[in-house]
């Protein structure tokens, strides 16, 4: 046997895909595969070509199994397939994933019962798959046109580029489909896939508090802010049982983090038509969220996808990633379908200067 499946299966990459969180248990059992997957020590994989395990945490609907399936073959060899649908899953799973990775990985018949298992879909074109998903699948961005906001009169042609679902710190089953002038975002809009109708969601807010909700939202900004320690502090309190005063304390200390400001300062959190959340920034968001723990206030405010996604525009990609971590919209809510961005007008002193 080839030594690389071993080495490879003592600290696994795990790339972790999970459905929008439409009731407790489902939420339960993407918390659950995040603590695990720290617990052991083994790292999360940046994109599905630094993935030894995927990892899909719940079942999933029609479009989600599609987009992971195109995510998987971009997954090098050897490689590991694992479907878990409950919280007490994920430790037989991940046990069962270590030991068939070091085995030399998955074949295709074992791809296949991984693939039952995440959703009941046709598993015989091999090409099904929302194309043009960043981190999630093939597909080229497409060119949409001349750009409407440029800031330095050279005409730069807008690309349409969809983000997610499978990116680091995003929410679960969200796309982004984005307008990008060279690195500013022009235009924004949703999309949540699988999410069913709002007579088919059964939620129930019992289970977490608004501390859990917090953290959850900490736990994704900072990640995306590299904050990595913070984040594993925030996480562990998420997950685990703090003692009194723990969580007071922790946020008073991320509150009055000067790191973090500077990280995180200056980016806005308003759109051109609405206010997606109270806090005017990202830095107040945090520091909001933060001086929330371990207190009796309500749940922070998380947006629909639509709005988070309008909040976008104006900023660059960077921080809108930060700005979109930071807000942690509610995919429950579901949005979608996004009708197709049209090539914009190109007007003559701009054809000249894109051709001149």
């Amino acid at each position: 046997m080839s030594v690389l499946p071993r080495i490879a299966a003592r600290r696994p990459h795990v790339l972790t895909i999970a459905p929008a969180p439409v009731t407790d248990d489902l939420l339960a059992v993407r918390l659950a595969a995040e603590s695990e997957i720290a617990r052991r020590g083994w790292p999360v994989a940046d994109s599905p070509a630094d993935a030894d395990v995927v990892l899909v945490a719940g079942g999933l609907g029609r479009r989600m199994t599609a987009l992971v399936r195109s995510v998987w073959a971009t997954v090098p060899r050897p490689r590991v397939l694992v479907t878990v649908r409950s919280a007490g899953e994920l430790g037989p799973g991940l046990d069962s994933a270590q030991e068939r990775l070091a085995r030399g990985g998955d074949s295709s018949d074992r791809d296949r019962v991984e693939w039952a298992r995440s959703a009941d879909v046709d598993l015989t074109d091999d090409n099904d798959g929302p194309p043009g998903v960043i981190m999630g699948g093939a597909g080229a961005p497409v060119m949409a046109g001349l750009a409407d906001d440029d800031r330095d009169g050279l005409a730069l042609d807008a690309l349409h580029v969809a983000l997610g679902p499978v990116l680091p710190h995003w929410p679960a089953a969200l796309v982004v489909h984005a307008l990008l002038a060279g690195d500013l975002v022009t235009d924004a809009r949703a999309e949540v896939l699988d999410v069913p109708g709002p007579r088919e969601v059964t939620r129930r807010r019992d289970a977490y508090t608004p501390d859990h909700v917090r953290l959850d939202s900490l736990v994704r900004v900072l990640g995306l802010a590299g904050a990595d320690r913070a984040a594993a502090r925030a996480r562990a309190l998420r997950d685990g049982e703090p003692a009194p005063g723990e969580l007071a304390a922790f946020g008073h200390r991320l509150a009055r983090s000067r790191t973090l400001a500077w990280t995180l300062g200056g980016i806005p959190l308003a759109a051109t038509d609405h206010v997606a959340v109270p806090e005017p920034t990202v830095e107040a968001r945090v520091r909001a969220l933060a001086a929330g723990l371990g207190g009796s206030l309500a749940p922070p405010v998380r947006p629909a996808p639509h709005r988070a996604a309008a909040a976008l525009v104006g900023l660059e990609l960077g921080a809108a990633r930060l700005a979109l971590a930071a807000m942690d919209p509610d995919t429950a809510l579901g949005a979608g379908p996004v009708e197709p961005f049209r090539p914009a007008e190109r007007h003559e002193h701009h054809h000249h200067e894109h051709h001149g």
